[in-house]
């Protein structure tokens, strides 16, 4: 159970503060050996201060999950206005289908007519367990990035219902918006066998709860500062409902 600050924001300024305060970008290369896996979470640093006890428990959770993975790297990135960290793994691909234990991504890889055929599927949204129920904020106007694939240069048959697809730099892109509901997939296949990922599955599973957590401490702390807005003046804020 997160416990979240005594402070709180000025509902008046709360609506511009929140919009884009969380940055979630993710980018998959499969055009080299071994294929990598970036991704990079950033959290506006007035929320950052604001909830300083639950930040940094995420940070540390998500550096001490890369230390258990072979070759992960976990990198701290601050500037002006964004604080995070940035994690790169690489991956590889087993033959047959993998399905992550939250289900939000799937991976199918087999031969066919001498052409290795790759299926992925993926879920970039759904929020409601992470978002308090009276809280009104848009989780798509707090959190958005996109998600990149870099396909093999000799990828063909390339198929994709729901991303952007660049046949020039080979690459397929996604937003990645919390608010929405979907699958998102691709298809492809190639020449050469490469080596292909289970791993993907745990690693980007984790940064998308990473990204969640921090919705989450940010929607709380909304729903905290509007219960003090609506508490009779001399009385102490509403107590939490439920």
């Amino acid at each position: 159970m997160l416990k979240f600050p005594k402070r709180v924001l000025p509902l008046l300024f709360l609506p511009l503060l929140l919009t884009g305060c969380v940055k979630l970008d993710m980018s998959l290369d499969l055009s080299q050996e071994p294929n990598v896996l970036s991704a990079l979470v950033q959290l506006d640093r007035n929320f950052a201060a604001l909830a300083k006890s639950e930040w940094e428990g995420a940070v540390k959770n998500a550096r001490e999950e890369c230390a258990k993975q072979k070759g992960c790297r976990f990198e701290e990135v601050r500037d002006e206005t964004y604080t995070g960290f940035r994690v790169t793994r690489p991956l590889e691909f087993k033959d047959g289908r993998v399905v992550s234990e939250d289900g939000r991504f799937a991976v199918e890889r087999h031969e066919k007519d001498g052409r290795m055929q790759v299926v992925i599927r993926m879920d970039l949204g759904g929020t409601e367990s992470q978002v308090p129920q009276d809280s009104t904020i848009d989780p798509g106007m707090i959190m958005k990035g996109n998600f990149t694939v870099k396909l093999p240069k000799d990828a063909k048959d390339v198929q994709t219902p729901d991303g952007t697809y660049n046949a020039d730099d080979q690459t397929i892109t996604w937003p990645i918006n919390f608010s929405a509901k979907g699958e998102q997939s691709f298809k492809f296949s190639y020449q050469q066998p490469k080596s292909f990922l289970p791993v993907i599955l745990r690693v980007a599973a984790g940064i998308i709860v990473a990204g969640l957590l921090v919705l989450g401490i940010i929607a709380a702390l909304a729903a905290r500062d509007r219960k003090k807005a609506a508490a009779p003046s001399g009385h102490p804020p509403l107590p939490p409902q439920g």
